[in-house]
Order: C-alpha cells, then sequence, then structure tokens
C-alpha cells in the first residue's frame, strides 16, 4: 500500500471515530466503519479525487450509514433500516468488500432482536 493511501485511510478512519463518538453501536460496526469503510473511502478519493461521483456518494452515504449502524431503538427504525438497505444495495452495497457490512445492518433489523431500552 502506497503512504499516501496509508495516510489517507488513518485520517479517514479517525474523522469516522470522531463522528461515532455519540453513536450506540456494536464493536464490530465500529470496526467495519473504521477499517474496511475508511479504505472503501480513501479508494475513492484515490482513483476520483475528492469531487468524483463515487467519492461525493461515498461521503454521502457516511450520516445514512452512521444512522444505520445505531441499534435499533424502536419497530419504525428497524423499517427505515430495512428500506436503507435496499438503497445500499442499488449503491453497490453489493460489492464483496461491503457485503460484510450488510450483514451487520441485516442483524441489527433482525425483528426477533429486542430493541436496546
Amino acid at each position: 500500500m502506497s503512504e499516501r493511501r496509508e495516510l489517507l485511510e488513518k485520517h479517514l478512519s479517525q474523522r469516522l471515530v470522531d463522528q461515532m463518538v455519540p453513536i450506540r453501536t456494536t464493536p464490530p460496526v465500529r470496526r467495519f466503519m473504521t477499517g474496511p469503510w475508511a479504505r472503501v473511502l480513501a479508494g475513492a478519493i484515490l482513483r476520483e479525487g475528492e469531487q468524483g461521483e463515487s467519492t461525493r456518494g461515498y461521503i454521502k452515504l457516511v450520516d445514512e450509514l452512521l444512522w444505520s449502524v445505531q441499534l435499533p431503538d424502536h419497530p419504525k427504525s428497524r423499517q427505515r433500516l430495512l428500506a436503507l438497505l435496499q438503497q445500499l444495495h442499488k449503491c453497490g452495497l453489493a460489492e464483496p468488500r461491503l457485503a460484510r457490512f450488510a450483514g451487520l445492518l441485516e442483524s441489527a433489523c433482525d425483528p426477533d432482536t429486542r430493541c436496546p431500552k
């Protein structure tokens, strides 16, 4: 890995850590956001630049992803999460490197899982 990419990934990872401070979620989701997702963002920035279409799309998804990784606290949150999963799938979440994240989201909205109080 190039030094430039490594530095960019570390910078993006730290930004995601900072954004997740107030968010209630599981350690695997936090690791995904600060690891693989930071790599996705870094790759897009290096390929297309910060203003590239994919880069802007992935950056725009960050807020939705951060909302989606919170443990659902209400049944309507589960419904919104399922709708978001469908949108993310259309945006490329089906890529193999992102498939694990889809599994984490789906487990978060499993109707048999109790919502935290």
